[in-house]
């Protein structure tokens, strides 16, 4: 099985942020769904899956810090 990183739908995307109850885990800030991006927890690079029991909702921003 291939560890390749999967294109997520928006459909996804609101899965993934229902999960966290529209909250962002990292920042402990509310958000909207175009304030979201669905990440790895453990990384690809490092063994992560990308399934998701390793998927997380967090800020959009974040990713670039």
């Amino acid at each position: 099985m291939s560890n390749a990183r999967k294109s997520r739908s928006k459909r996804e995307r609101y899965a993934a942020l229902c999960a966290n109850e529209g909250v962002c885990p990292v920042y402990n800030e509310p958000m909207k769904l175009w304030e979201s991006h669905c990440d790895h927890i453990v990384p690809l690079a490092v063994g992560g899956k990308d399934d998701w029991d390793n998927i997380i909702s967090v800020i959009y921003l974040l990713k670039w810090i």
